[in-house]
């Protein structure tokens, strides 16, 4: 049975003592990839930040174990003027385990050369980063996570901007890491493009709405209750409830798969700040 890589378990995260998402419970294992969705400001960025031990957790853990965790933000959040080649930012990747004043080594280079191969880049491996398409770099940076032997990777956006060339070659290329094992959380608006590259969905607003099979999480009845009447484009009035009273419902297979009105109960009040929270060392970043 595949082991868990990442565990929360009633965490709450936050700055300066204050909960930004609280009540957070789920674990992801491997080979799975689970979509991190919810309106602006549900919490979806301080997750992906305290699973890279950046933000803390304020009540309840959050268990890495031993996981090593590789990170691909938004391109657009990269410096394209910086004069780096495609070759030395995917050797970035190996600096976890090397150090910064580590040899790279005949190894190391070649596992920098098999990431650029699995990716398609490895034509381009001499040419400067910021040359790149949108796409294009968003490759180099999977390659980059995955030169460190990952075995969770977080995606931020990984498919905005990106033509359907380079979203179906990023598309394959998380498929096969994930049948060697490695597990993905990916925070997206894209719901068309998770239901095709996740198992399953953790909806946030300010807490954890749901989580479960994608299908079930993107129901429009279930994201009408993070996004407040609607889901997507498409209003659900008849699901038009306060997010604020809702408790989270689980939507994995031990649970029903149409959450009933009956099952969303009050919240209760809202989390107070603890002590410093018991969680275990974060993942190494690759």
């Amino acid at each position: 049975m595949p082991r868990p890589v990442l565990s929360f378990t009633d965490a709450a995260l936050g700055y300066a003592g204050t909960p930004v998402v609280r009540q957070l419970h789920f674990d992801i294992h491997e080979g799975e990839a689970v979509a991190l969705v919810g309106p602006n400001g549900s919490g979806k960025t301080t997750l992906l930040r305290a699973v890279l031990g950046a933000v803390r957790v304020l009540e309840g853990t959050v268990d890495l174990g031993d996981t090593r965790i590789g990170y691909v933000p938004q391109s657009v959040d990269v410096d394209l003027t910086f004069p780096v080649t495609v070759r030395e930012v995917v050797t970035m990747g190996l600096v976890a385990r090397l150090g910064w004043w580590g040899r790279l080594g005949r190894h190391g280079r070649a596992k920098v050369g098999q990431a650029l191969e699995r990716v398609g880049l490895a034509d381009r491996a001499d040419r400067r980063f910021g040359e790149l398409s949108g796409g294009q770099r968003q490759r180099v940076l999977l390659a980059r996570a995955q030169v460190g032997d990952p075995g969770l990777v977080l995606l931020d956006e990984p498919f905005n901007g990106l033509d359907e060339p380079n979203r179906a070659a990023l598309l394959d290329q998380i498929q096969q890491m994930k049948a060697e094992g490695v597990a993905f959380l990916a925070s997206t608006h894209d719901f068309d493009l998770a239901r095709h590259a996740c198992d399953h969905a953790l909806l946030l607003a300010g807490r954890q709405v749901a989580f479960g099979g994608v299908e079930q999480v993107l129901a429009p009845e279930v994201l009408a209750l993070a996004y407040g009447g609607h889901a997507g484009d498409e209003v659900v009035r008849e699901h038009s409830l306060t997010v604020a009273r809702l408790a989270s419902v689980d939507l994995t297979d031990s649970a029903p798969a149409s959450p009933t009105l009956a099952a969303l109960g009050p919240t209760g009040p809202a989390p107070t700040e603890a002590g410093p929270a018991a969680r275990q060392p974060a993942g190494r970043a690759s």
